[in-house]
């Protein structure tokens, strides 16, 4: 998976979001990585003991697809 930080804007990112609602973090899906999706991505960071940075690389990933492949 791709890299995502704030000011990505792909499809990566919709999926991204659509995996963090699902895990309890609610946001409208678009393909814009903004501010919100940072803040939930901090959160999801801090509550799964990953490196808190905002931005979602390999670590990331493979914590919120866990399960849902």
């Amino acid at each position: 998976m791709k890299t995502l930080r704030k000011g990505s804007f792909n499809s990566s990112v919709s999926f991204l979001k659509n995996l963090l609602c699902r895990s309890g973090y609610p946001l409208e899906i678009s393909p814009n990585f903004d501010e919100k999706t940072h803040e939930k991505v901090v959160q999801f960071q801090r509550a799964n003991f990953l490196h808190v940075d905002g931005i979602v690389g390999n670590n990331s990933w493979k914590k919120n697809n866990v399960g849902r492949l």
